[in-house]
């Protein structure tokens, strides 16, 4: 984890980068690259947005040169020091075990990476038989980074975090009103208090997750026939089923998720079973394919009341352009179609 001649990541603590104005953005993206890389000139020095994250911008910048070199910008959004320093950790874990791109810098709002080649699958891809084999991959090398002693499943106390941030009100009459007719007769924390008891009695292991494999966290570098994994903001110790779980709902896509493109039995199973075969670095037996197969769907349940407290919190804090409370809505309704199929009622 580093970038200059010492061995240590360069700190700008005194530079933040914008979120949505474009030209300010490039305009503070050069100041900073002057220092970090004084040998680029301005004149061939290229910025591509690689995506419009609903919480964070990620941007590639480019010196065009033989060899090109590339850096990748994450800024994120308000008080993200704590993020930050998280992202930092988890980097240097990961880097480790050559899963992350190496990192170069830090600013007030940010981090500075290398660049992994590849680009985001989509929801075609994201179901071909050969990008699930990568993805099965990538994510149990991912599974078997070592925890440290007493590392527990974050979700617990992140979906507590979550629900102590819900703001009293929203930022218009609209919101106040979407917020009252659907979520008023929803006991949030009654249902977390459940499904945290749920979660509990399945006792599942406990493994090094991503926490957030949605196609647009995915890349396919074809050159090199591999995947990549990117955005490690949630990355923590957690169940490993969440994992598989959440990515499987991510076969909906994001801005306007379609829950008909959700993976069918057969290919949850064909998942699992790959997943498995890396993981485990043997042939499963069916029992331990039919065990996860069955478990599937509470973490799924799981991983839609996560993303809808989630996307309740940014509804208030977020200066980003997305419909944050429409997003919880759609999530905390598949939270509750997909538990009352696994039979738990909740009060």
């Amino acid at each position: 984890m580093a970038s200059d001649e010492n061995g240590f990541v360069k700190n700008y603590s005194n530079v933040e980068i914008d979120l949505v104005d474009e030209e300010l953005i490039q305009k503070q993206t050069l100041m900073l690259i002057k220092d970090l890389r004084p040998e680029w000139r301005e004149e061939s020095i290229s910025f591509k947005t690689f995506s419009n994250g609903i919480t964070n911008r990620v941007f590639q910048v480019t010196h065009i040169a033989e060899p090109a070199e590339h850096l990748v910008f994450r800024v994120f959004g308000k008080n993200t020091e704590k993020v930050i320093d998280r992202q930092l950790k988890t980097i240097s874990r990961l880097e480790k075990v050559g899963i992350a791109a190496p990192l170069h810098a830090k600013f007030s709002n940010g981090i500075v990476c290398g660049y992994l080649d590849g680009e985001p699958i989509d929801c075609k891809s994201v179901r071909e038989p050969k990008i699930v084999d990568k993805i099965c991959d990538a994510m149990a090398r991912m599974h078997q980074v070592p925890l440290t002693t007493g590392e527990k499943p974050f979700i617990l106390d992140k979906m507590r975090q979550f629900l102590e941030n819900i703001p009293k009100s929203f930022k218009t009459d609209k919101e106040n009103v979407l917020y009252q007719r659907y979520f008023g007769s929803n006991d949030l924390t009654e249902q977390f208090e459940h499904l945290k008891q749920l979660l509990t009695a399945l006792n599942q292991p406990v493994v090094f997750c991503h926490n957030d494999l949605l196609i647009n966290n995915i890349l396919y570098d074809k050159n090199n026939d591999k995947v990549n994994f990117i955005d490690y903001e949630y990355a923590d110790a957690n169940y490993q089923l969440f994992d598989i779980a959440n990515h499987f709902c991510e076969y909906a896509g994001v801005d306007e998720p379609d829950y008909s493109l959700h993976p069918s039995k057969e290919e949850q199973q064909i998942f699992i079973q790959k997943y498995l075969l890396y993981f485990l670095n043997r042939d499963p037996v069916q029992e331990e394919v039919d065990e996860m197969l069955s478990t599937v769907p509470f973490f799924e349940a799981a991983a839609h009341f996560f993303w809808a407290l989630w996307a309740l919190v940014q509804a208030g804090n977020s200066t980003i352009d997305f419909d944050y409370l429409k997003y919880a809505v759609i999530r905390h309704k598949m939270f509750a179609k997909i538990i009352t199929q696994c039979k738990c009622i909740f009060g």
